[in-house]
Protein backbone atom coordinates (compact mmCIF):
# COMPACT_ATOMS: atom_id res chain seq x y z
CA UNK A 1 0.00 0.00 0.00
CA UNK A 2 1.76 3.39 -0.90
CA UNK A 3 1.22 5.90 0.92
CA UNK A 4 3.14 9.34 0.97
CA UNK A 5 3.13 12.49 2.87
CA UNK A 6 4.42 15.88 1.08
CA UNK A 7 4.79 19.64 3.21
CA UNK A 8 5.17 23.15 1.86
CA UNK A 9 5.57 26.78 3.36
CA UNK A 10 5.37 29.60 1.54
CA UNK A 11 7.97 31.92 1.18
CA UNK A 12 7.17 35.56 0.98
CA UNK A 13 8.71 37.20 -2.12
CA UNK A 14 11.67 39.77 -1.68
CA UNK A 15 9.30 42.54 -2.65
CA UNK A 16 7.62 42.38 0.76
CA UNK A 17 10.27 43.99 2.33
CA UNK A 18 9.95 47.01 -0.02
CA UNK A 19 7.51 49.90 1.11
CA UNK A 20 4.39 50.27 -0.75
CA UNK A 21 4.19 46.23 -2.19
CA UNK A 22 0.94 44.41 -1.41
CA UNK A 23 0.17 40.89 -1.49
CA UNK A 24 -3.08 39.49 -2.66
CA UNK A 25 -5.70 38.39 0.20
CA UNK A 26 -6.05 35.44 -2.06
CA UNK A 27 -4.06 32.95 -4.58
CA UNK A 28 -4.82 30.22 -7.09
CA UNK A 29 -3.90 26.62 -5.74
CA UNK A 30 -3.87 24.12 -8.02
CA UNK A 31 -3.90 20.65 -6.13
CA UNK A 32 0.04 18.63 -6.58
CA UNK A 33 -2.24 15.76 -7.17
CA UNK A 34 -3.87 17.36 -10.65
CA UNK A 35 -7.45 16.79 -9.15
CA UNK A 36 -8.65 20.50 -8.45
CA UNK A 37 -8.27 24.39 -8.32
CA UNK A 38 -9.30 26.53 -5.90
CA UNK A 39 -8.46 30.30 -4.14
CA UNK A 40 -6.89 30.14 -0.51
CA UNK A 41 -5.32 32.22 1.59
CA UNK A 42 -2.50 34.12 0.53
CA UNK A 43 0.48 33.23 2.76
CA UNK A 44 -1.29 30.07 4.39
CA UNK A 45 1.00 26.75 4.57
CA UNK A 46 -0.21 23.61 2.56
CA UNK A 47 0.26 19.95 3.94
CA UNK A 48 -0.85 17.17 1.42
CA UNK A 49 -1.03 13.58 2.03
CA UNK A 50 -1.88 10.82 -0.28
CA UNK A 51 -3.03 7.08 -0.54
CA UNK A 52 -2.77 5.90 -4.22
CA UNK A 53 -6.33 6.96 -5.92
CA UNK A 54 -8.02 6.08 -2.54
CA UNK A 55 -7.39 9.02 -0.52
CA UNK A 56 -6.05 12.52 -1.04
CA UNK A 57 -5.63 15.19 1.54
CA UNK A 58 -4.75 19.14 1.49
CA UNK A 59 -5.05 21.06 4.19
CA UNK A 60 -4.47 25.07 3.95
CA UNK A 61 -2.61 26.54 7.82
CA UNK A 62 -3.24 29.66 8.90
CA UNK A 63 -1.33 31.73 11.37
CA UNK A 64 -1.33 31.45 15.03
CA UNK A 65 -4.67 31.87 16.46
CA UNK A 66 -5.63 31.04 20.32
CA UNK A 67 -8.92 30.71 19.38
CA UNK A 68 -8.65 27.68 17.67
CA UNK A 69 -7.59 24.21 19.30
CA UNK A 70 -4.62 23.07 17.38
CA UNK A 71 -3.83 27.26 17.93
CA UNK A 72 -3.95 27.52 14.39
CA UNK A 73 -7.03 27.82 11.66
CA UNK A 74 -7.24 25.30 8.85
CA UNK A 75 -9.17 24.34 5.86
CA UNK A 76 -8.70 21.18 4.13
CA UNK A 77 -9.87 19.48 0.99
CA UNK A 78 -10.29 15.32 0.88
CA UNK A 79 -10.97 12.93 -1.32
CA UNK A 80 -12.69 9.34 -0.48
CA UNK A 81 -12.71 7.07 -3.32
CA UNK A 82 -16.11 5.05 -2.89
CA UNK A 83 -16.06 1.35 -1.09
CA UNK A 84 -12.28 1.46 -1.11
CA UNK A 85 -10.59 0.87 2.72
CA UNK A 86 -8.12 4.04 3.72
CA UNK A 87 -5.96 2.80 6.35
CA UNK A 88 -5.66 5.96 9.12
CA UNK A 89 -2.12 6.78 10.74
CA UNK A 90 -3.14 5.59 13.71
CA UNK A 91 -4.16 1.87 12.03
CA UNK A 92 -7.55 1.74 11.77
CA UNK A 93 -9.76 1.61 8.50
CA UNK A 94 -12.15 3.35 7.17
CA UNK A 95 -14.39 2.75 4.23
CA UNK A 96 -17.39 4.43 2.82
CA UNK A 97 -20.34 3.60 0.09
CA UNK A 98 -21.17 7.20 -0.65
CA UNK A 99 -21.31 11.13 0.48
CA UNK A 100 -24.43 10.18 2.67
CA UNK A 101 -22.44 7.21 4.51
CA UNK A 102 -19.58 9.45 5.64
CA UNK A 103 -22.12 11.70 6.87
CA UNK A 104 -23.64 9.19 9.10
CA UNK A 105 -20.40 7.12 10.03
CA UNK A 106 -18.40 10.20 10.69
CA UNK A 107 -21.40 12.01 12.58
CA UNK A 108 -21.00 9.15 14.82
CA UNK A 109 -17.70 8.44 15.37
CA UNK A 110 -16.37 12.00 15.85
CA UNK A 111 -19.32 13.52 17.38
CA UNK A 112 -21.54 10.69 19.15
CA UNK A 113 -24.63 8.35 18.66
CA UNK A 114 -27.55 11.14 19.38
CA UNK A 115 -28.12 14.44 17.75
CA UNK A 116 -29.04 17.12 20.14
CA UNK A 117 -27.47 15.75 22.55
CA UNK A 118 -23.89 14.80 21.71
CA UNK A 119 -23.86 16.84 18.76
CA UNK A 120 -25.93 20.32 17.26
CA UNK A 121 -26.61 20.57 13.58
CA UNK A 122 -27.38 24.17 12.50
CA UNK A 123 -30.57 25.28 10.85
CA UNK A 124 -31.08 28.57 8.86
CA UNK A 125 -33.57 30.22 10.45
CA UNK A 126 -35.96 30.05 7.46
CA UNK A 127 -35.76 26.13 7.16
CA UNK A 128 -35.39 24.79 10.75
CA UNK A 129 -35.18 20.76 9.56
CA UNK A 130 -32.28 21.18 6.83
CA UNK A 131 -29.61 20.30 9.19
CA UNK A 132 -28.01 18.82 6.01
CA UNK A 133 -28.80 20.70 3.10
CA UNK A 134 -27.49 21.19 -0.43
CA UNK A 135 -25.68 24.10 -1.69
CA UNK A 136 -24.47 24.97 -5.11
CA UNK A 137 -21.13 25.55 -5.45
CA UNK A 138 -20.95 28.62 -8.35
CA UNK A 139 -17.92 27.67 -9.61
CA UNK A 140 -17.95 24.01 -10.18
CA UNK A 141 -21.99 24.23 -10.74
CA UNK A 142 -22.05 21.10 -8.75
CA UNK A 143 -24.23 20.55 -6.07
CA UNK A 144 -22.76 20.02 -2.46
CA UNK A 145 -24.42 18.41 0.98
CA UNK A 146 -23.51 21.12 3.44
CA UNK A 147 -23.79 21.29 7.27
CA UNK A 148 -22.22 22.84 10.51
CA UNK A 149 -22.22 20.74 13.73
CA UNK A 150 -21.28 22.27 17.23
CA UNK A 151 -20.28 19.61 19.86
CA UNK A 152 -18.96 20.09 23.20
CA UNK A 153 -16.28 18.68 25.15
CA UNK A 154 -14.05 18.38 28.17
CA UNK A 155 -10.08 18.46 27.78
CA UNK A 156 -7.74 18.85 30.15
CA UNK A 157 -7.24 22.10 32.41
CA UNK A 158 -3.82 22.54 30.62
CA UNK A 159 -5.10 23.23 27.13
CA UNK A 160 -5.38 26.03 26.97
CA UNK A 161 -6.15 27.39 22.70
CA UNK A 162 -9.73 27.08 21.77
CA UNK A 163 -11.03 26.12 25.30
CA UNK A 164 -13.29 28.11 27.37
CA UNK A 165 -14.54 27.50 31.21
CA UNK A 166 -18.04 26.07 31.99
CA UNK A 167 -20.38 27.22 34.79
CA UNK A 168 -19.21 24.30 36.49
CA UNK A 169 -15.43 25.57 36.43
CA UNK A 170 -14.75 22.88 33.85
CA UNK A 171 -12.22 23.01 30.90
CA UNK A 172 -14.51 22.71 27.62
CA UNK A 173 -13.79 22.97 23.69
CA UNK A 174 -17.00 24.14 21.65
CA UNK A 175 -16.45 22.77 18.52
CA UNK A 176 -17.70 24.07 15.24
CA UNK A 177 -17.25 22.41 12.16
CA UNK A 178 -18.73 22.81 8.59
CA UNK A 179 -18.77 20.09 5.68
CA UNK A 180 -19.48 20.11 2.32
CA UNK A 181 -19.20 16.73 0.59
CA UNK A 182 -19.27 16.70 -3.54
CA UNK A 183 -20.52 13.63 -4.84
CA UNK A 184 -18.19 12.45 -7.93
CA UNK A 185 -17.77 9.38 -9.67
CA UNK A 186 -16.45 6.95 -8.57
CA UNK A 187 -16.19 9.26 -4.92
CA UNK A 188 -16.41 12.71 -3.52
CA UNK A 189 -14.74 15.58 -1.71
CA UNK A 190 -14.48 16.72 1.59
CA UNK A 191 -14.43 19.86 2.25
CA UNK A 192 -13.76 20.94 5.83
CA UNK A 193 -13.45 23.62 8.08
CA UNK A 194 -12.54 23.02 11.62
CA UNK A 195 -13.02 25.88 13.65
CA UNK A 196 -14.49 26.73 17.36
CA UNK A 197 -17.28 28.37 18.72
CA UNK A 198 -15.31 31.49 19.33
CA UNK A 199 -13.24 31.11 16.13
CA UNK A 200 -15.37 30.27 13.50
CA UNK A 201 -16.27 33.69 11.99
CA UNK A 202 -12.69 34.88 11.57
CA UNK A 203 -12.34 32.16 8.44
CA UNK A 204 -15.74 32.01 7.13
CA UNK A 205 -15.51 34.03 4.35
CA UNK A 206 -12.05 32.45 3.36
CA UNK A 207 -14.12 29.02 3.25
CA UNK A 208 -16.76 30.73 1.78
CA UNK A 209 -14.16 31.41 -0.84
CA UNK A 210 -12.46 28.24 -0.87
CA UNK A 211 -16.06 26.28 -1.58
CA UNK A 212 -17.37 29.41 -4.13
CA UNK A 213 -13.85 28.99 -6.21
CA UNK A 214 -13.36 25.27 -6.06
CA UNK A 215 -13.29 23.86 -9.01
CA UNK A 216 -12.55 19.75 -9.64
CA UNK A 217 -10.19 18.62 -12.54
CA UNK A 218 -10.77 14.90 -12.33
CA UNK A 219 -13.14 12.89 -10.32
CA UNK A 220 -10.50 12.09 -7.69
CA UNK A 221 -6.86 11.72 -8.35
CA UNK A 222 -7.11 8.68 -10.80
CA UNK A 223 -10.13 9.60 -12.17
CA UNK A 224 -11.76 11.05 -15.51
CA UNK A 225 -11.56 14.34 -16.28
CA UNK A 226 -14.10 16.45 -15.12
CA UNK A 227 -16.10 19.56 -17.49
CA UNK A 228 -17.65 22.16 -16.03
CA UNK A 229 -20.85 22.94 -17.84
CA UNK A 230 -19.60 26.00 -19.97
CA UNK A 231 -22.87 28.35 -17.83
CA UNK A 232 -20.28 28.10 -14.89
CA UNK A 233 -16.92 28.71 -16.65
Amino acid sequence: MKKSALFWTPVLAVCGLAAGCLFPEYYKYTSPFGDFTCEVPYGWSVKTDREEDIFTNVTFIGGFDPDFYLGAPSLSIRWHSSSRIHQLPNGFMEVYSDADDFIRQMLRSVYGPMENKDYFLETPKDRPREGIREIALRTAMLPAKFFVVTAQIEVPKKWTWGVSVNKEGKTTLIRKHAYALVPMEGGFYVIVYPATMDGYEKYEKQYRMLLGTFKPLRSGPGGPAFEVPKSGR
